[in-house]
C-alpha cells in the first residue's frame, strides 16, 4: 500500500510539475496580420481593397440620419474626425473552428503597428447568406481607431458547416476573441458590438467567456421563445436553424435566449433598441436589462422614440465606441 501510495505521490508531483512548466510557456503572439496567416488554424488571409466612395457615402449617410434623430437623443460625443478610408487595411480570412472553415474579416488602421489601438469584435445580424457581412462594414468601424474582427458565421460566404444560429456557430466568434489575445500591437483591450441576431450571439458569447472588456447589443432577441410567437415570418428558418419549434427543442431556445440567463452575464453591457423595430420587439432589451439590473450588473440602457430596427446602428455609431472606449 505505501509503495502504491508513493507512485500515485510521484506521478502527482510529475503531472503538477507540467502544468506549471504548461502555464509558463508564452503564449503564441504574431505582430502582423500577415504573420497569423502562418497560425495553424488560418486557412488563408487575403488583403482586399478599401471601398473608398462606400465609406465617404456612408459618412454622409450616417451624419444624415443623427441631424434627423438627434432631436430624441442627447449625444454622449461627437469624434472630431475619423481615421481617412484611404489609412484602412482589410483583410478577408478563412479560419478552422472545429470541423468548419469559417469565413471571416480583419479591418484595421494602416498603422495597427506603430499605434496601439483596441479590438473590436462584431457580430453581424441575419442568418446563412442573409445580411451576410460586407467588407465596407468593417472598415467603417475601423475609421473609429479599432482592429476589428467579424465572422460570417460557418456555412456563410463558401465556409463549410451549418450556421446554427446561437449553436455551434458561437464558437466562430470566440475563436476571433483568440486572435485578438494573439496580437501583440494592440492595447489590450477587446470590445463587443453585435446588432440583431449579433445581439443575441453576443449575450451568448458573453455567458461564457469573460475576456471581452465591455459589449454593446442592439436590437436583438433575449426571449427566443416569446420571438417565435411574435415573428411567425422566421419560423420555418428557425426549424432549419435551431432544429425545431419552442416545443420540439425547448432547451435549443433557453440556450439562446439571454432573459434565461442573465446572472451568467458579468461584463459591462450597455443595450440599445428602437421603439418602433417590428423585427425584435423593443420589450426584448428592456426585459433583459431589468432582469440583469435586478442582480447588480453593470448595464444600461437607450431606447430610442420612433426608431425602428436598423437606423440606430447607424446614427448612434458614435456614441456606442465612445462609451466602449471608457473601459
Amino acid at each position: 500500500m505505501l509503495k502504491k501510495a508513493c507512485h500515485s505521490l510521484i506521478l502527482l508531483a510529475i503531472f503538477s510539475l507540467s502544468m506549471l512548466l504548461c502555464s509558463c510557456a508564452p503564449a503564441l503572439s504574431v505582430d502582423s496580420f500577415e504573420e497569423l496567416a502562418q497560425h495553424s488554424t488560418i486557412i488563408s488571409t487575403d488583403s482586399i481593397e478599401v471601398d473608398i466612395e462606400y465609406l465617404e457615402f456612408l459618412d454622409l449617410y450616417v451624419d444624415n440620419l443623427r441631424q434627423e434623430y438627434i432631436k430624441y437623443v442627447e449625444f454622449q460625443y461627437e469624434y472630431a474626425s475619423l481615421i481617412p478610408p484611404e489609412k484602412i487595411l482589410c483583410y478577408k480570412i478563412r479560419y478552422k473552428v472545429d470541423d468548419a472553415e469559417v469565413v471571416g474579416y480583419i479591418s484595421a488602421p494602416a498603422d495597427y503597428q506603430t499605434t496601439r489601438y483596441p479590438v473590436l469584435i462584431y457580430n453581424r445580424g441575419g442568418n446563412g447568406n442573409f445580411a451576410a457581412l460586407e467588407a465596407p462594414v468593417l472598415q467603417r468601424y475601423a475609421q473609429y481607431g479599432f482592429i476589428v474582427l467579424a465572422t460570417n458565421y460557418r456555412g456563410v460566404d463558401g465556409g463549410t458547416g451549418k450556421d446554427e444560429f446561437g449553436g455551434a456557430d458561437v464558437a466562430d466568434v470566440i475563436k476571433l476573441i483568440d486572435y485578438a489575445e494573439m496580437f501583440s500591437f494592440t492595447n489590450g483591450k477587446i470590445y463587443m458590438f453585435g446588432w440583431s441576431r449579433g445581439a443575441m450571439q453576443t449575450y451568448i458569447v458573453l455567458s461564457r467567456d469573460e475576456r471581452i472588456d465591455a459589449a454593446v447589443a442592439g436590437a436583438g432577441p433575449t426571449d427566443l421563445i416569446r420571438a417565435n410567437d411574435e415573428r411567425k415570418d422566421m419560423q420555418d428558418i428557425m426549424i432549419i436553424r435551431v432544429g425545431g419549434l419552442p416545443d420540439d427543442c425547448p432547451e435549443e431556445y433557453e440556450r439562446r435566449s439571454a432573459l434565461c440567463w442573465p446572472e451568467r452575464i458579468s461584463t459591462p453591457l450597455f443595450i440599445v433598441h428602437g421603439t418602433a423595430d417590428d423585427r425584435a420587439l423593443v420589450h426584448h432589451s428592456s426585459d433583459l436589462y431589468d432582469a440583469m439590473l435586478a442582480l447588480g450588473k453593470d448595464v444600461k440602457l437607450t431606447i430610442y422614440p420612433d426608431m425602428d430596427h436598423y437606423d440606430p446602428v447607424w446614427a448612434f455609431e458614435s456614441d456606442y465606441f465612445f462609451w466602449l472606449k471608457q473601459y
